[in-house]
């Protein structure tokens, strides 16, 4: 089973880094700079979860992390292990993440931090599901 990573973050380096830290765990991994490059935002087809893992940071250009976080759970995606990452956190946006199930890193973070939660994202995938690779088609 390939476990599917997506990440969204506008910086390059970092981008970059969680693109070869989720990598080296084996992981597939697509990554945008910005939330709206990302095919799925406008789609409807929510049967099948995109990815397994999805990391974005909060503040991207167009759209923040969040807002794009709770725009494909209003929209029915089954992504289950989400985290947002972001230097800045307010109270409001913080309650927010938690109360939809994000899980919350500061930068800096520290990757030891990222592989215990990426451990236990491992164990909650199903070696069964379906990915749909509309995501890929429309990216690769």
């Amino acid at each position: 089973m390939k476990i599917r990573a997506m990440v969204f973050e506008d910086n390059v380096f970092l981008r970059s880094m969680m693109n070869e830290f989720l990598s080296r765990r084996g992981y597939e991994v697509v990554a945008f700079s910005n939330p709206t490059d990302c095919p799925l935002l406008h789609s409807d087809a929510c049967y099948y979860a995109c990815a397994d893992i999805l990391i974005s940071d909060l503040s991207m250009p167009n759209m923040t992390g969040l807002q794009f976080i709770d725009n494909q759970i209003r929209k029915g995606c089954h992504i289950q292990n989400v985290a947002l990452m972001s230097a800045g956190w307010t109270t409001e946006e913080h309650e927010y993440a938690e109360r939809i199930g994000c899980q919350i890193f500061s930068k800096p973070f520290r990757f030891d931090n990222l592989n215990l939660w990426l451990d236990e994202c491992e164990s909650r995938i199903n070696p069964h599901r379906v990915l749909t690779d509309e995501l890929l088609k429309k990216n690769g």
